[in-house]
């Protein structure tokens, strides 16, 4: 049997007791010294080679005396009508054993000599041609012992509300039926196999379909024409005040999908959302809060209007005084709120500032004016929600001038490249005063430095780079001779590169000021670090 172990059969001892075979078909039988005999096996209606074995006089242990069961092999496979492979068929043989179809739809089982009965075929309640197959006393090996089964195919479209086709549906099969996907047209096809029974639905890109599914029970026949149409939800509302008047602008964020939108001249907002949508809607605009807070949904099978959000103003103050270490008031002080030149507010003759800011607001508030230093530096604050009074500063007099002290020996260097430049702040306010520097370096080492030049439409800088090496990444710093402020955050950085060409006077190369809170180089030494700090807090302090 092609050494598969025969369990249970019977070895029948002449004169002796009859033993049987163990799981491995391993039989072992205590016989007498010089005993004569036969050993006959038997089992069920098998049929043995040898069908007996015969002894004579044994005097010592005899082994290997193996009977064996001829065998022959049936192979076939089970496709469908298209020839593709039908896989995991059972394959029941009669009074004997199981098989299953592998993922070329192919079996095969060894079955012994005379065995007779039939092969029968199951997948579920799918109907395959032929049901069964007969075999009569077994002989010889078969192949070729086929069963085939017939798909049909369900077909149609998917558009949306306007007949517009909508691409890349899933559209699924119930019951293992498997599934496909809609192509450019909107159209699909599928088959599925003689007798099967499910429920086909569509779902994808957001859409609500109609119908929801499609049943089917026992197909033996094509489905042309099965049709599913879908449409797109809505969630929408107005933003307004408490007296019902539009508030525009009001940005409306749509979580957890993080899709923001905003109001218009109306108030009116909109949101496209999928089908069994779950999520929350969240009203902001600086300087309102809003009520509700937030709009709950869950899993929306409609679209719905009417998600109304009421907002009222709410700010608070931040005032203050700065002077100076005489305790004298410092006039047209520039206080900017988050650095930013629009949010700016100036000290009166008395000093004193008021900034208003809406509620919860987060930021940081920086006094400046040309020659002083500041204590604090600046004042941060987080959440407001309320008036934050005595917010004062004491500015402290600096003789110190900061114009670097730049240079560099441009015999040391092989490669040039020239950049005609302009400097922005983060406003867009070009800066191009007489004693303005512009200066490019490489770990810390000056590669060049040029004050702007007159051209027919205002100034240019007129930066020529230099370098010992074919590329290089270069910084960028500018010196603000009106604030006295050396910035060393200016982007973009520059990758040199031999001959570099970067501008012209018609469309100069941009430099942007990352403007932060700065320390100004104390020690002139052109460049700004530690030392200047330590510098800056001696001097505020009087410490030596």
């Amino acid at each position: 049997m092609n050494d598969i172990p025969l369990s249970g059969a019977t070895i029948a001892f002449d004169k002796l007791s009859s033993i049987k075979t163990n799981v491995n078909g391993y039989f072992e039988k205590d016989v007498c010294y010089n005993w004569s005999g036969r050993a006959t096996v038997s089992f069920e209606n098998y049929i043995f080679e040898p069908d007996f074995i015969e002894f004579s006089t044994v005097t010592n242990n005899i082994q290997n005396q193996n009977f064996i069961v001829p065998t022959s092999t049936i192979i076939g496979f089970v496709k469908d009508n298209l020839n593709n492979p039908f896989i995991n068929a059972t394959i029941q043989f009669d009074n004997w054993k199981t098989v299953n179809t592998d993922e070329n739809g192919f079996y095969q089982i060894d079955i012994f000599n005379e065995w007779l009965g039939n092969a029968n075929i199951s997948y579920k309640d799918y109907i395959f041609d032929p049901p069964n197959i007969s075999f009569d006393s077994i002989g010889q090996d078969l192949s070729n012992q086929n069963f085939s089964i017939s798909v049909y195919t369900v077909s149609g479209f998917v558009k949306d509300l306007t007949g517009n086709p909508i691409s890349g549906i899933e559209i699924i099969f119930s019951d293992e039926g498997g599934k496909t996907f809609t192509n450019s047209q909107g159209y699909y096809c599928h088959n599925v196999y003689h007798n099967w029974s499910g429920t086909v639905i569509a779902q994808g890109k957001g859409f609500k379909y109609s119908p929801q599914g499609i049943r089917y029970n026992n197909v033996s026949k094509h489905y042309p024409n099965q049709q599913y149409v879908g449409s797109k939800l809505s969630v929408s509302g107005y933003c307004l005040n408490s007296s019902s008047k539009p508030i525009k602008e009001v940005e409306i964020t749509m979580l957890p999908d993080q899709l923001t939108t905003s109001s218009d001249n109306y108030g009116f907002y909109s949101f496209d959302i999928d089908y069994l949508w779950t999520g929350r809607l969240k009203a902001i605009k600086s300087g309102y809060s809003f009520k509700p807070n937030n709009r709950e949904f869950q899993s929306i099978e409609n679209s719905i209007g009417n998600q109304n959000f009421i907002g009222d103003i709410d700010t608070y103050s931040v005032t203050g005084t700065i002077f100076d270490q005489t305790s004298k008031p410092i006039d047209n002080v520039q206080l900017y709120v988050n650095e930013e030149i629009q949010n700016s507010v100036q000290t009166d003759s008395n000093g004193t500032f008021e900034i208003i800011v809406h509620s919860d607001w987060t930021g940081i508030i920086t006094p400046e004016k040309q020659g002083y230093l500041f204590n604090p530096a600046f004042r941060s604050y987080e959440n407001i929600t309320e008036n934050h009074t005595h917010q004062n500063f004491t500015g402290i007099y600096s003789e110190v001038n900061n114009t670097p002290n730049w240079s560099i020996n441009v015999s040391q260097f092989l490669y040039q490249g020239m950049i005609t430049a302009i400097v922005k702040d983060q406003m867009d306010n070009v800066l191009q005063s007489d004693n303005d520097m512009l200066a490019a370096f490489v770990d810390g080492k000056c590669r060049g430095m040029i004050t702007p030049s007159p051209v027919a439409n205002g100034k240019r800088f007129f930066l020529q780079v230099w370098s010992d090496k074919n590329s290089e990444k270069m910084t960028i710093n500018f010196f603000d001779s009106k604030k006295n402020v050396i910035y060393t955050q200016v982007s973009p950085d520059i990758d040199f590169v031999p001959n570099l060409e970067l501008g012209m006077i018609s469309a100069p190369y941009v430099f942007t000021i990352k403007k932060g809170l700065h320390i100004p180089d104390a020690n002139r030494d052109g460049e700004v670090n530690l030392i200047d700090v330590i510098n800056v807090l001696q001097f505020i302090t009087d410490f030596k």
